[in-house]
């Protein structure tokens, strides 16, 4: 994830954020955190990145636009790999029915990003952006996550908002320092989960800011 959103300039991590917040304030569709964080940065591209990702905005409406074209490539849901770990998906945290539903509202959500993105008229497309977003949506270039801050909603360290009840474990007490790695045994509680499984993952965030939310 941090090459991912080193190729964004850092704008990966804020449009997650900004998809969070989507989802929880409208609540027309459900996926869970993690997903949503691999579907996305699997949509980052190595090509054209200085104008695909010039800024939050512009990087929030391509990265939807091509998961919109991949869900419509994949009616059925398709096994959704941990990019950690990928002998395991995490298919059993989701189903077809939420699949089928997120593809549906997130194809409309592309569209009206598109349109506000495209307006030439400042003000305009400020309301448009506010639509979808808030009033708190001020600015509509690269600090869209700055302005939502601004009506109210709690913002990480760097200023990035984050999604309604969503949590940073910097803010837990734990000290994160590179260099080191833990082995993590469990057993999953799901019976159609895959049980037992063992993998191994970095004991430090690739970036700071890491969520556990839902």
């Amino acid at each position: 994830m941090k090459e991912k959103d080193s190729l964004t300039g850092g704008n990966l991590r804020k449009v997650i954020r900004m998809v969070k917040y989507l989802r929880d304030s409208k609540d027309t569709f459900r996926i869970p955190s993690v997903i949503l964080t691999a579907l996305l940065g699997e949509r980052v591209q190595v090509y054209d990145t200085s104008n695909r990702y010039s800024g939050v905005t512009t990087t929030l409406v391509h990265l939807i636009e091509d998961l919109v074209a991949w869900l419509s490539l994949n009616p059925l849901m398709p096994v959704v790999a941990d990019p950690s770990c990928p002998q395991t998906s995490f298919n059993h945290r989701w189903d077809q029915d939420r699949y089928a539903n997120f593809a549906k509202h997130i194809q409309s959500d592309a569209t009206r990003m598109r349109t506000a993105l495209d307006e030439q008229d400042k003000d305009k497309s400020v309301k448009l952006w506010q639509e979808l977003f808030g009033d708190g949506f001020r600015t509509p270039a690269t600090t869209a996550a700055a302005s939502l801050a601004k009506a109210g909603q709690p913002a990480s360290a760097e200023g990035a908002t984050r999604a309604p009840s969503e949590r940073f474990i910097e803010e837990m007490g734990v000290r994160w320092a590179g260099g080191r790695w833990a082995r993590i045994e469990a057993r999953v509680a799901n019976p159609s989960a895959p049980d037992p499984w063992t993998c191994a993952v970095p004991a430090s965030p690739s970036s700071a800011g890491t969520s556990t939310s839902r």
